[in-house]
């Protein structure tokens, strides 16, 4: 049995693992408050992987899956340096730490967990996924709405990597 972790990776996202058993460990991710550009804090972020292995029953217990972030010509230089920036914080995180992941596309796990759900938003669809397949897990304790629909994105992703990675 399997506890499967989803990363949305950037200054927003979060970390969702989701253990055998359908319960949920959720956190935003944590980061660093540098000024101008925060940046991803490696130590409570490795902390969130720690504590989920530890409830799987070790590492090899684990799957973990980050969204990769592809060149978007509408977010800018900025925008795209930011993405490449996050995905090599993950891809270096879990290497060093002997971790095996992989990363998904975002139009990958959104074709397949967002099958069958009208609409053009993929926040609302992320939103409407995980109320109606996971009604009793409540995120009333996240307030702003970039954490929740970081939150939502890393649920997706957590499922999409237990269904297709088994």
């Amino acid at each position: 049995m399997k506890t499967y972790i989803g990363i949305d990776g950037g200054i927003t996202g979060a970390l969702a693992a989701i253990h055998p058993d359908e319960t949920w460990q959720l956190k935003p991710v944590a980061v660093v408050d540098c000024g101008k550009d925060p940046l991803l804090d490696v130590s409570a972020n490795f902390a969130f992987i720690q504590e989920a292995a530890q409830r799987a029953g070790g590492l090899t217990n684990l799957v973990v899956v980050f969204e990769h972030a592809k060149k978007n010509p509408i977010f800018g230089a900025k925008g795209n340096f930011a993405n490449g920036r996050h995905t090599e914080f993950w891809r270096v995180l879990l290497t060093f730490a002997g971790i095996s992941f992989a990363w998904v596309d975002p139009n990958t796990w959104q074709a397949d967990v967002f099958r069958g759900i009208a609409g053009a938003d993929t926040k609302t669809k992320a939103r409407l996924y995980i109320e109606q397949r996971y009604p009793a897990v409540k995120l009333e304790e996240f307030k702003s709405r970039s954490q929740l629909e970081g939150l939502r994105d890393a649920m997706c992703i957590a499922t999409w990597a237990r269904s297709a990675l088994k």
